[in-house]
């Protein structure tokens, strides 16, 4: 993803702990609304989720809000788990990287080997192609795969309902607030997550 420098910030203010995190230049308002949120004690006691969470740059924003708060990265793509890995998690120890997907249902799905290579790369596991994340389709200037029904070669990783994230990986856990940016799986995790939903609410 883009990240910002000085030059291009363009006089946005940077929130949290700004020598812990380099700032993303695609959500700058939503990033400004998520932190006076926090700031004013407005988000919900519980963990928070950043799934899609590419390179990592929104992870590290979130775990510098409230460093008490544990902040579960999910992308499926290794190299952008090693990213956050690298980024942010070695610096803040309220950072949770996991490989691996959140949808409808349980499933392994894959990457194709050619285009796991690099990170940043932008990987839909939507059950139905919708709006902006059919096969061929750019966001950010960045192609996106989508990768439902790749079920052999490549790198493989896990789909997890969020219920069941809840039930085993994160038992004990509540969920206090969610950053969903997954090409067109935002509707397969509400599925897959409405006993958690109805739960924390």
């Amino acid at each position: 993803g883009l990240e910002c420098t000085p030059s291009n910030m363009r006089g946005a203010t940077i929130i949290a702990l700004p020598w812990l995190c380099t700032m993303t230049c695609a959500e700058l308002l939503l990033n400004e609304l998520v932190g006076g949120l926090f700031k004013e004690g407005l988000i919900p006691p519980g963990s928070i989720i950043d799934a899609g969470a590419n390179t990592g740059v929104e992870t590290c924003l979130y775990a510098s809000l409230d460093l008490g708060r544990t902040v579960h990265a999910v992308d499926p793509l290794k190299l952008n788990i090693d990213s956050v890995t690298r980024r942010c998690a070695h610096r803040l120890p309220n950072v949770q990287p996991l490989l691996g997907g959140i949808g409808a249902e349980r499933k392994t799905l894959h990457v194709p080997a050619a285009r796991s290579l690099r990170s940043g790369q932008q990987i839909s596991i939507a059950s139905v192609v919708l709006g902006d994340s059919p096969l061929g389709s750019q966001r950010d200037n960045v192609q996106v795969l989508h990768v439902a029904n790749s079920t052999t070669g490549g790198q493989s990783f896990e789909v997890w309902t969020l219920d069941e994230l809840f039930e085993t990986l994160w038992r004990g856990e509540r969920l206090g607030f969610a950053h969903w940016d997954t090409e067109g799986n935002e509707l397969d995790i509400l599925r897959g997550g409405s006993a958690t939903l109805a739960r924390d609410a």
